[in-house]
């Protein structure tokens, strides 16, 4: 058995998540790696908004943010947060994940939410 204890993600006040691997970007690039958490922000906000989500659709509209940045996204996901499972309609328990190269360093980051 494996019990996951997650804790809030600290960030810079860019909201770059807090990294080692952070040092590996240059200022310009630490501006450009921001998109991470803005897409996982504005991906909450639709979740928020809209009752009936079609989660592949958010997961591509994502990507296209995140690739029209320069990022070179690996995924971006919205699973359910128990399983990690990819979700399904009526999920409310989620967590939304992403991964992208920028240049030669691998950035990741995370959030959750409870929907209503």
């Amino acid at each position: 058995p494996i019990e996951i204890i997650g804790m809030p993600t600290t960030r810079e006040t860019s909201g770059l998540a807090l990294s080692s691997r952070n040092n590996y970007l240059s200022l310009e690039q630490k501006q450009q790696a921001t998109i991470l958490y803005q897409s996982l922000k504005n991906t909450v906000k639709t979740l928020e908004q809209d009752s009936n989500p079609i989660f592949s659709e958010l997961e591509q509209v994502a990507l296209k943010l995140i690739s029209s940045a320069g990022l070179d996204p690996d995924y971006f996901s919205i699973c359910n947060a128990k399983s990690l499972l990819p979700a399904k309609p009526g999920d409310k328990d989620l967590v939304l994940l992403v991964a992208a190269n920028l240049e030669n360093t691998r950035l990741i980051d995370n959030i959750s939410i409870k929907l209503i």
